[in-house]
């Protein structure tokens, strides 16, 4: 999906800083392997460079920072995913 047009479907899902959204959305004792920004992009298919955007822009949640890269809790990344596309359906149902 181009960038432009995912982003459309994702900014009214945008990302608010509410901190208790991560903490919320991850089990204490489930063994994960994190997203990178390379995994997120190609999820999302776009850009690494439409990937940073989203994330500045605050349409796509901030990632954690380990050293010098960046990673997403898979379930707080799907959780939100899964936000932009029932919220999608959910208008075009009305």
């Amino acid at each position: 999906m181009h960038c432009a047009k995912f982003a459309q479907l994702a900014h009214r899902f945008a990302y608010t800083g509410d901190r208790n959204y991560l903490s919320s959305t991850m089990p204490s004792n489930k063994a994960f392997q994190p997203l990178s920004k390379s995994d997120v992009a190609e999820i999302l298919g776009i850009s690494i460079k439409c990937l940073d955007n989203w994330v500045n822009s605050g349409i796509l949640l901030p990632p954690a920072k380990l050293g010098n890269k960046v990673y997403w809790h898979p379930d707080a990344f799907y959780e939100w995913l899964d936000a932009v596309f029932r919220q999608q359906h959910a208008r075009k149902s009305q």
